[in-house]
């Protein structure tokens, strides 16, 4: 996935799922349709901003997580598989 495109989807399930809430809750208080609509999109503009800060925050963990990974087990380019680990009973058996 490319740089940014996580935090950008985050953004818009937060932004989507703030404008159902507020529909929903505006209907169920039986509020008139342009109150409705107002607040939801209003609702959808701050869910969105909220979760892009999210997401980017999220990306950031991630690729530090991964980087310090990938520095702590570093590859010898042999291409060999990893050793198997055995255990006691097969010892025993062989």
């Amino acid at each position: 996935m490319a740089v940014g495109t996580p935090a950008r989807l985050i953004a818009s399930c937060f932004g989507l799922s703030g404008f159902a809430v507020a529909v929903v809750a505006g209907l169920a208080a039986e509020n008139p349709g342009g109150h409705i609509l107002t607040v939801a999109l209003v609702s959808m503009i701050l869910c969105h901003i909220v979760g892009l800060g999210a997401g980017m925050i999220g990306e950031r963990v991630v690729e530090d997580y991964v980087n310090q990974y990938r520095a702590a087990r570093p590859v010898d380019g042999s291409g060999g598989t990893p050793p198997v680990a055995t255990t006691d009973a097969h010892q025993r058996a062989g």
